[in-house]
């Protein structure tokens, strides 16, 4: 099964319609492709990619953002309830000008997921996050500039990325309620 989205909406979406910056006259334009492919009686995969494209506060119509990213999940059925889920989604942020002097205007991220349904009521899963920092400001966090005292122990480190891993156990009420308790 092939799915193709695409679209266009006011600018300014997301993050409390700042997602490129303030200006909501400037549209935002995203695409999504997904693959769903039958490997087996009981296994399966999807690949899909994401395109998000938009423009900041600049009075012209120029492309300031653009985000694209990559996805697969791999679902393997041991029986009627219980299933094995894996998934990992790779993200990338282009700006033509970062959003401080002191950020990388090109930023990545991505997550690992697994979940098993054990049994028709229960599922477990974990997952890992990972990004790198999109609006690093060293003097935002100390205060002082970094350029005035390059030889500061108290210097932020630039790659101060961030990551986590949560747990879950989530019991399945029925097929439209569930209730997780989830570790972050």
């Amino acid at each position: 099964t092939q799915q193709v989205r695409w679209g266009m909406t006011e600018g300014g979406s997301g993050e409390g319609g700042t997602i490129f910056g303030e200006s909501r006259q400037h549209p935002t334009y995203f695409a999504r492709l997904r693959n769903e492919l039958a490997l087996s009686q009981s296994d399966s995969l999807s690949l899909g990619a994401t395109f998000l494209a938009g423009s900041g506060d600049a009075a012209d119509n120029e492309t300031d953002v653009m985000g694209l990213g990559f996805d697969a999940e791999y679902q393997h059925k041991f029986g009627q309830y219980r299933t094995l889920t894996l998934q990992a989604e790779s993200l990338l942020q282009d700006r033509d000008h970062a959003i401080t002097p002191f950020a990388d205007s090109q930023v990545w991220g991505y997550y690992l997921l697994a979940n098993l349904r054990a049994t028709q009521r229960w599922s477990f899963g974990t997952r890992y996050d990972f990004a790198e920092v999109a609006d690093y400001d060293p003097y935002a966090l100390t205060g002082r500039n970094p350029e005035d005292d390059p030889w500061s122990l108290f210097r932020p480190n630039p790659n101060d990325d961030e990551s986590s891993i949560s747990a879950w156990i989530t019991f399945h009420q029925s097929e439209f309620a569930q209730w997780r308790l989830q570790y972050d």
